[in-house]
Parts: structure tokens; sequence; C-alpha cells
């Protein structure tokens, strides 16, 4: 795992997978590695509430940003 983001409140760290394919969440709560989304992942970033966490899909072929929530794992297409 490489690139650890703390969350805003505290509560999780962010990582991408070695070979870029996946998001992962640590809960500091249960103490476990969660796949947050699985998708080619690069520069995550977190909302300022902390509900959703941002990256850039670079393999797509066009710059693409995409957001995940982090309740209930669902991505969503941002922009291009």
């Amino acid at each position: 795992m490489f690139s650890p983001l703390w969350s805003t409140d505290g509560r999780y760290v962010l990582a991408i997978s070695s070979d870029s394919s996946k998001l992962l969440l640590f809960r500091f709560g249960t103490q476990k590695w969660d796949v947050l989304a699985n998708a080619k992942v690069a520069y995550p970033n977190w909302s300022r509430d902390g509900k959703y966490v941002y990256f850039d899909d670079p393999y797509t072929g066009e710059p693409a940003i995409y957001r995940v929530r982090i309740s209930d794992r669902k991505t969503e297409f941002v922009t291009l």
C-alpha cells in the first residue's frame, strides 16, 4: 500500500493498493482494512465533511474524477 491519507476527523486512513487497483480504508474503530473502491486509483482526497473520497482514474484514457461515499461505498462519476 502507498499514499496514506488521514481523514478529516481522524477516524480513518486511506491508502492505495500496490498495483493501484483498489482504494483501501482503515477503520480505527474495527482495526481493519476494507476495500472502499475497486478501481484504478490516483490522487485520492477527502471531502471537507469527510463523507466522501474523491479520486482520479487516469487509466480510462481521459482524466476522470470520481467520488466514493464512505457510508455505503457507492462510487459516482463527478466530471472529466
